[in-house]
């Protein structure tokens, strides 16, 4: 289970797998799968990891705007 973040939202996630090495804290993401019935929880069913220009190229204002929340997350406070 881990949280998603973005533009001031926040998703809990529920993924039953190992979302693979170079997944960690403050990486931008892309999950696949439905919310559970309540609409609480988002059940994943597949996550990708930022890794590729092919990723960048089509998402580049979405992917700067994660960059930009990573830095911040990064920061100590």
């Amino acid at each position: 289970s881990f949280d998603v973040s973005f533009n001031g939202a926040t998703v809990s996630v529920f993924y039953d797998g190992e979302p693979g090495g170079i997944f960690k804290e403050c990486i931008p993401v892309v999950v696949h799968g439905r919310f559970d019935d309540g609409g609480d929880t988002f059940l994943g069913d597949r996550v990708e990891v930022k890794h590729s220009d092919e990723y960048v190229a089509v998402n580049d204002e979405r992917l700067d705007a994660a960059d930009d929340l990573a830095a911040d997350c990064a920061a100590p406070s």
